[in-house]
C-alpha cells in the first residue's frame, strides 16, 4: 500500500502536489455542489448524476495523494501516481481531467492556478 520507494520527493515538488490535491478537491465540490435551484427537470438530474460520476473518478485517483501528503509523502511513486493520471484521462475522454498535470507543472514552475 505504502510502496518501497526511496525516492525524496523536494519541498517544492510536495507543494505543487497539494495545490493540485486543493484544486481538485473544489472541482470536486463543484461537480457535487451544484449551485442552482432544486429541479424537478429530469434532463437536470441525468447532468447532476454524470457529474457526480465524474467528482467518483475524480476521488478515486486522488485518495491516495490526500494519503501521502498526511505521511509527507513517505513511499509515494510518483511514476505511478501519473501513470494512474494517464489511465483516468483514457477512461473519460472530454472531461478535462488533462489540466491536473497543468495545474501540477504551473505550480511547479511559481504559477497559481485555482479552478
Amino acid at each position: 500500500m505504502f510502496g518501497d520507494s526511496a525516492y525524496l520527493v523536494s519541498a517544492q515538488t510536495k507543494a505543487a502536489y497539494r495545490h493540485l490535491l486543493y484544486v481538485a478537491m473544489i472541482a470536486t465540490r463543484n461537480y457535487c455542489q451544484p449551485r442552482a435551484e432544486v429541479s424537478r427537470n429530469p434532463i437536470v438530474w441525468r447532468r447532476q448524476y454524470h457529474d457526480s460520476r465524474i467528482a467518483g473518478q475524480l476521488a478515486d485517483w486522488l485518495h491516495n495523494l490526500a494519503l501521502y501528503s498526511s505521511l509527507d509523502f513517505a513511499g509515494f511513486e510518483e511514476e505511478r501516481f501519473w501513470h494512474e493520471h494517464a489511465l483516468i484521462c483514457q477512461r473519460c475522454p472530454g472531461v478535462g481531467f488533462e489540466r491536473y498535470r497543468e495545474v501540477f507543472d504551473e505550480y511547479f514552475t511559481g504559477k497559481r492556478y485555482v479552478c
